[in-house]
C-alpha cells in the first residue's frame, strides 16, 4: 500500500509541478479551469499505465524474467530525468489553461512517465486496478492543490516537487529491484 502510495505521488508530481507553475503565473484561476486541468491530469496519468501494462501482456512468457530490471531502469530513468529538469531547466510559467488542446498536451507530456510505469506495474505490484485509481487519484488531488501553493509559494515549490517526484521514483525502483533479488 505504501508503494503503490509512492508511485501514485511520485507520477502526479510532474502534473504537480505544472499546477504550481500555473498557479504561480496567475492571481486567481477559475474553479470549472482548476476541475478541468485536474481532471485531465489525472485522466491521462491513470490512463498511460493501463496502456502500458496491457502492451506489456501481449509478450508475457519472456517478460517475467526481466521485468523487475525494466522496472528498476524505467522508474530511475524517468526519476534521474525528473531530478535532472528540476534543476537545470526552466519550466514555461504562462500556460494557457483554458484551452482544451493545451491541457491535453500537457497532460500527455506528463504522463509518458506514467505510460513507462504501466510496462513495469506488474512487476510493482499485483493490485493493478488499485495502482491505477491511486495514481489517477493523486494526480488529481495534488493538481488540484498545485495552483494554490504556487501562488503561495512559486518557483521554489515546484522544483523542489519535481525533484521530490524525482527521488521518490528512483526509490520505488530501487525497492522493487531489492525485493526481487532477496525474493528470487
Amino acid at each position: 500500500m505504501v508503494a503503490l502510495l509512492m508511485l501514485g505521488i511520485g507520477l502526479a508530481m510532474d502534473s504537480f509541478a505544472v499546477s504550481v507553475a500555473v498557479g504561480a503565473s496567475r492571481n486567481r484561476i477559475p474553479l470549472i479551469q482548476l476541475l478541468k486541468m485536474s481532471l485531465i491530469f489525472a485522466v491521462f496519468q491513470g490512463g498511460m499505465p493501463v496502456i502500458g501494462f496491457l502492451a506489456s501482456h501481449l509478450f508475457p512468457d519472456s517478460y517475467a524474467a526481466w521485468d523487475h530490471w525494466l522496472a528498476f531502469g524505467l522508474l530511475s530513468i524517468v526519476g534521474g530525468k525528473m531530478v535532472w529538469e528540476s534543476m537545470f531547466s526552466e519550466a514555461e510559467s504562462n500556460l494557457d489553461i483554458s484551452r482544451l488542446f493545451v491541457l491535453c498536451t500537457l497532460g500527455l507530456a506528463t504522463s509518458l512517465d506514467a505510460l513507462a510505469v504501466g510496462f513495469t506495474l506488474s512487476a510493482i505490484t499485483d493490485q493493478i486496478p488499485f495502482a491505477i485509481i491511486t495514481i489517477g487519484l493523486s494526480t488529481l488531488v495534488l493538481s488540484s492543490a498545485g495552483p494554490t501553493l504556487g501562488r503561495l509559494l512559486g518557483k521554489l515549490l515546484r522544483e523542489k516537487a519535481e525533484l521530490g517526484g524525482g527521488i521518490l521514483l528512483i526509490l520505488l525502483g530501487v525497492k522493487t529491484l531489492i525485493e526481487h533479488i532477496i525474493h528470487h
